[in-house]
């Protein structure tokens, strides 16, 4: 395992919903693994869809990349590897930061095309000159197929971690300490690889 990178031990994890992976959906926020979280019943309330069984998983020792804890170097790495494996291709990406009037938070948009940027931001009441250029990247298919997304993504560094997390660290999966809010559909969240579920016991509440 490399060195440096944050690596943490999770105990009282569960996942709420099916271990069946062939029903598991695209478009999941933690990749293709296996869903879990400290707060199953906030992820019931958030997302009541998920069905109500629950499973405690347990391993002694396991380990977990921090994602709220990498550095900016950290993340630049992680984007280099992606871009030499051919998980990425890195391209200017356009920014640009609006307020999130129900959520009450600073939210970011990203477009590979600078005018379809700059006319989406003007619908946010935002100047052209607040848009920003910056390095960033495009997922490949190779990526979406893997991470299980519905197509291209831009500047997805989530699931991109998910998958240096599992193939150059080699740990349990990756863990988000989100902030626990159902009214913001947010709480702590992580995902266990499948190659790794084998080394877990697993029990139905």
């Amino acid at each position: 395992m490399k060195k440096g990178f944050p690596i943490i031990s999770l105990s009282d994890i569960s996942h709420v919903g099916t271990m069946d992976k062939s029903k598991k959906e695209k478009g999941s926020y933690e990749g293709s693994g296996l869903s879990v979280s400290t707060e199953p019943k906030a992820w019931v309330r958030i997302n009541p869809f998920t069905g109500g069984t629950t499973f405690r998983l347990t391993k002694k020792d396991n380990k977990f990349l921090s994602y709220h804890d990498l550095t900016v170097d950290q993340k630049e790495e992680i984007k280099v590897w992606g871009a030499i494996e051919g998980y990425i291709t890195l391209c200017p990406i356009y920014t640009f930061s609006y307020e999130d009037d129900e959520f009450e938070v600073d939210m970011c948009m990203y477009f590979t095309d600078r005018e379809e940027a700059v006319v989406e931001a003007d619908g946010y009441g935002i100047e052209e000159s607040e848009v920003e250029e910056l390095q960033g990247f495009t997922s490949n298919p190779m990526m979406d197929e893997r991470v299980m997304s519905h197509g291209r993504t831009t500047m997805d560094m989530q699931l991109l971690s998910t998958l240096y997390a599992e193939d150059v660290l080699q740990v349990d999966g990756v863990w988000w300490e989100d902030i626990l809010d159902v009214s913001r559909y947010s709480a702590p969240r992580g995902v266990i690889f499948e190659e790794k579920l084998k080394e877990w016991t697993i029990k139905k509440v």
